[in-house]
């Protein structure tokens, strides 16, 4: 028995009761969900840079590509998809040093940061993201769900979350001391337009972003087929390929109707991310 949505959940009945795992699976799907929307809404912004974002000349090819990259059932085959995608990300990062260099020579690297965040500071954008960032938690429990050697399971959480831990504090911090509190919440747009570190880190970013969609929308594919398959359920014979492509557009539409990328990490994603990464865990 995986539980509702993992093994992590059945713990949670033991413990908590069954309401308590109803929540959480709500909360753990929810959660991936905000993400896969996330990862949409920053793909349209991107290839709106090129053309007018709109429904039909952004969101529709996107759900599109989107769709088709998540014919590709399998875990282990999108983990291939999702670490081709990261090895992308050595572009935006050679163009953050470059710009670092050039900053340096220039004397004006960290003119603009801070030891400490000033008082005014927008606590509640800064604490929508940071427990979005648990969304880790999650994926963590479905990985380990799927392992033909769960016992590895520790060594491969360490040295993901380790390594993962060393990429995203070299990224924070060259992107602060090279444009301090102008930084964007998209990295690549504090380049300067027209150059070439900005193209490429763009469409490295929408590339990363669409192929690590589908590992993040495969807690929700499964669950949503899970449902189909049960013998009273009228989408028995519903292939997997219609569900998740309805599933994506869906994403897609909820996308097209949020303001930022911001609205969506501090309503779905805060609330989500509280739940399942801070509290459940910390009662249990």
């Amino acid at each position: 028995d995986h539980g509702l949505v993992c093994t992590y959940d059945l713990l949670i009945r033991n413990v908590l009761g069954i309401f308590s795992q109803q929540l959480f699976a709500f909360c753990y799907l929810g959660g991936q969900f905000a993400t896969g929307i996330v990862y949409i809404k920053i793909i349209a912004e991107s290839l709106g840079m090129y053309w007018h974002e709109s429904l039909l000349t952004t969101y529709f090819p996107v759900a599109f590509t989107l769709g088709l990259l998540c014919m590709v059932e399998k875990l282990k085959d999108v983990t291939y998809l999702s670490a081709a995608a990261l090895c992308a990300y050595v572009f935006v990062f050679a163009g953050l040093f470059a710009s670092f260099v050039q900053k340096s020579n220039e004397g004006t690297v960290g003119q603009t940061t801070y030891m400490f965040s000033p008082p005014d500071r927008d606590w509640g954008e800064w604490f929508g993201v940071t427990s979005f960032a648990f969304g880790a938690f999650p994926i963590a429990i479905f990985v380990y769900d799927n392992m033909r050697e769960p016992v590895a399971f520790f060594k491969v959480t360490w040295f993901s979350f380790g390594v993962t831990w060393c990429m995203y504090t070299a990224f924070a911090l060259l992107g602060y001391f090279c444009f301090g509190e102008k930084v964007n919440q998209v990295i690549y747009t504090d380049f300067d337009a027209g150059s070439i570190w900005r193209h490429v880190s763009l469409v490295t970013i929408v590339v990363i972003l669409a192929f690590t969609f589908v590992l993040q929308m495969l807690p929700v594919f499964e669950f949503v087929q899970m449902l189909c398959q049960r013998p009273e359920s009228p989408f028995r014979a519903l292939h997997y390929a219609v569900m998740r492509f309805a599933i994506t557009a869906l994403g897609v539409f909820i996308a097209w109707l949020m303001p930022s990328v911001v609205s969506i990490i501090n309503t779905l994603g805060a609330i989500t991310s509280v739940m399942t990464g801070m509290i459940f865990p910390a009662v249990l």
